[in-house]
This record gives structure tokens, C-alpha cells and sequence, in this order.
């Protein structure tokens, strides 16, 4: 079985190999330079192919730091997202629909009191962080977070439960997500790096 990595192919044996080799030479580096490694942090994820003919049908061999076993798992938080082995990006919504309520919750805390045109630019600045990125997903999923958002609107704006979210004068769900989604092609349009799809 061959994998592509950077354009080339190989085999599992080359890859295992070559990783091992990387981990090793990171690992060789830190001692040199009397820095230690927090064999806690470093992790493996093996995402899935989307041609299940090329799945990996064996288990994947397991790599090293120094003595430490490098666990493989099925998720990983990086940056405040979570990436899934699967690229399904349910589990980052449903982090994203807690971080939503969390904030809501505290802007009512802190901010109730404050001005119309205050508390809408603390909503856009702290509850309007959607994700341009999610492309695979569950309907019901993104049917919860443009229900998160709706609820959040009318509780800190103080809506009746049975208004129209966009009494408060903010954009519908849909209108956020495909901004961001507009904002994120032109910022990666325009952006110098090598990036090759």
C-alpha cells in the first residue's frame, strides 16, 4: 500500500521509516540544545482518505520520543478547533455552539446595561466567530448552531422567543457563514503563499 506525501508516493514501510527518522532527529536536536520535550503533547492522527479502497486496513505503527510512545488518536484540538481523523467538522460545531452560549452568557453578565450600539458591536466582536473552513458536516448540525445563534440573540438583545432574531439589526446565520466563507477565499485569493490543491 502507497501513500502521497508532498507530492511523492510511498510505501508504509518508507513512510514509517521516514517519519521515525524526523522524530529522531527533532528529538537528537532538543538534547543538543538542552531543551527538554514534553513527551505529553506530541500525537499521531491518521486521516482517512476519501477513496475507502485506500483506507489503511493495518494498524499503523506506533512512533516514539525518545522512550515515550506517541499515542494515535481520533481528534485533536489545535488552535481552539478540533480536527477529526474523519474530516468531519461535527465536533468543532458542537464547540462551537457551547463557545457561543458561554459567551452570550457572559456578555449578559457583564454587559446587559450598555447601549444598543454597544452591546451589538460586543456581540459581532465576541459570538460572530463561524467557520469558513467547514465543508463536511451533518444538516442537524448546523440546524443546532443556527439555532444557538438565533437563541443568543434574542436572550442578550432581550427578543421575545417568538420575534424575528433580526430585529436586533445583525445579519441572519446564513448571511454570517457565507461572509465568512467570502472573506476567507479572498484572504486566501490574495495570500503570497506557495499553496498547491
Amino acid at each position: 500500500m502507497t501513500y502521497n506525501v508532498f507530492g511523492g508516493t510511498l510505501n508504509l514501510a518508507q513512510l514509517n521509516s521516514t517519519l521515525t527518522h524526523l522524530i529522531d532527529s527533532m528529538f537528537a536536536y532538543s538534547i543538543e540544545l538542552d531543551m527538554a520535550c514534553n513527551d505529553r503533547k506530541p500525537v499521531c492522527m491518521v486521516l482517512n482518505p476519501q477513496n475507502r479502497h485506500k483506507a489503511l486496513k493495518s494498524p499503523f505503527p506506533l512512533f516514539k520520543l525518545g522512550i515515550s510512545n506517541i499515542p494515535l488518536i481520533q481528534s485533536f484540538v489545535y488552535l481552539g478547533h478540533i480536527i477529526s481523523a474523519s474530516l468531519c467538522d461535527n465536533e468543532d460545531i458542537e464547540r462551537e455552539i457551547t463557545n457561543t452560549f458561554v459567551c452570550t452568557n457572559m456578555l449578559i453578565r457583564k454587559f446587559k446595561r450598555c447601549s444598543f450600539y454597544v452591546n451589538t458591536v460586543l456581540f459581532r466582536s465576541f459570538c460572530l466567530g463561524l467557520i469558513a473552513l467547514w465543508s463536511k458536516y451533518k444538516t442537524t448540525c448546523i440546524g443546532k448552531l443556527r439555532s444557538c445563534y438565533n437563541k443568543c440573540i434574542k436572550s442578550f438583545f432581550g427578543l421575545q422567543s417568538n420575534s424575528s432574531a433580526l430585529r436586533s439589526g445583525l445579519p441572519s446565520f446564513d448571511t454570517v457563514l457565507h461572509n465568512s466563507a467570502c472573506v476567507f477565499t479572498r484572504s486566501w485569493q490574495n495570500c503570497s503563499n506557495a499553496l498547491h490543491i
